[in-house]
């Protein structure tokens, strides 16, 4: 249903640009995909958890997306996070996406309601047969509250529309679990820049990482690139510097050491004369004390 090896390597989750008063920025949004395009990532997802999509509307999201796929022309691949608190929702979003010209949609279980193993194949069985693309499945514990076992998404990987599946879970020894039985069945995401991941990769599957704001793409890209191309010397160098970088920014659980995530994620951006615009509310700005930290961190892995 997917090109092989279009769907790997790694992918920034973008962040959606807003301006400092809360407007949407489309022209923004057009300069941070070119962005991505000089950087040489190999995919984008749009409106994920790094895309605030919690904040925007319906409208809004749509807007995001379809601008998107125009705007990427398929120079790679981009799949749309469509999810939402119902079925019809998530349906919606996601036809529209299709229609736009996306290669695939995302979603993760259904926010708050902390539905059943059950209950999310159902939600993911409902949504996947009512639309016409392919399917990526969003394991988010975090914000979803959720942590699908491997059993679940043995069951998901088996509906046909599904395709694909990424993995957030906080624990990477579940991940690696899942992996080991389901790696063959599709393709996965999942933090493996780093030397283990190298190793994973070579012996139980995974694909690609999608990691938010693209901040560490001058270690993610030629990560996957080098170990393509059986380069492991010049494969484990860059993981080591993608594993540093990230160790000052993220924490257990995708928890951001400066502020919350995504804001820090804007800052720095802001701060690399990136167009990544600022978070909407609930979501704050930066103060000035966790800038001047995050400016350290920045300028200690030459990014200043």
């Amino acid at each position: 249903m997917i090109p092989a090896d279009r769907w790997r390597g790694y992918w920034p989750a973008a962040t959606t640009p807003f301006a400092q008063d809360g407007r949407l920025d489309l022209s923004m949004w057009r300069e941070l995909l070119d962005l991505y395009q000089e950087l040489g990532v190999h995919g984008v997802l749009v409106n994920g958890s790094s895309g605030e999509w919690y904040a925007q509307t319906s409208q809004e999201r749509r807007d995001v997306a379809r601008v998107a796929c125009e705007h990427v022309n398929g120079a790679f691949p981009v799949v749309v996070g469509v999810s939402g608190f119902t079925p019809d929702t998530v349906i919606d979003l996601g036809r529209a996406a299709l229609a736009d010209g996306a290669d695939g949609i995302l979603f993760t279980p259904p926010p708050y309601a902390r539905p059943t193993e059950d209950e999310i194949y159902h939600f993911y069985r409902e949504v996947a047969e009512a639309v016409d693309g392919p399917v990526m499945v969003y394991n988010w514990p975090r914000g979803t509250a959720v942590n699908m076992s491997t059993d679940l998404l043995e069951r998901l990987v088996a509906l046909p529309q599904v395709v694909s599946v990424k993995d957030s879970t906080p624990e990477y020894g579940e991940h690696l679990d899942t992996l080991a039985r389901l790696g063959s069945r599709s393709v996965f995401f999942a933090n493996y820049i780093t030397r283990l991941g190298i190793g994973v990769m070579d012996q139980l599957g995974g694909q690609g990482s999608i990691e938010g704001g693209a901040l560490a793409a001058q270690h993610g890209v030629p990560f996957f690139e080098a170990y393509w191309k059986g380069e492991i010397d010049v494969a484990r160098v860059h993981a080591d510097r993608y594993d540093a970088q990230q160790s000052d920014m993220i924490g257990y659980n995708f928890v951001g050491l400066h502020g919350s995530q995504i804001s820090q994620i804007k800052a720095a951006m802001r701060m690399l004369g990136q167009p990544g615009g600022w978070p909407r509310r609930p979501l704050r700005d930066l103060d000035e004390h966790a800038v001047a930290g995050l400016r350290i961190v920045l300028e200690r892995h030459g990014l200043l």
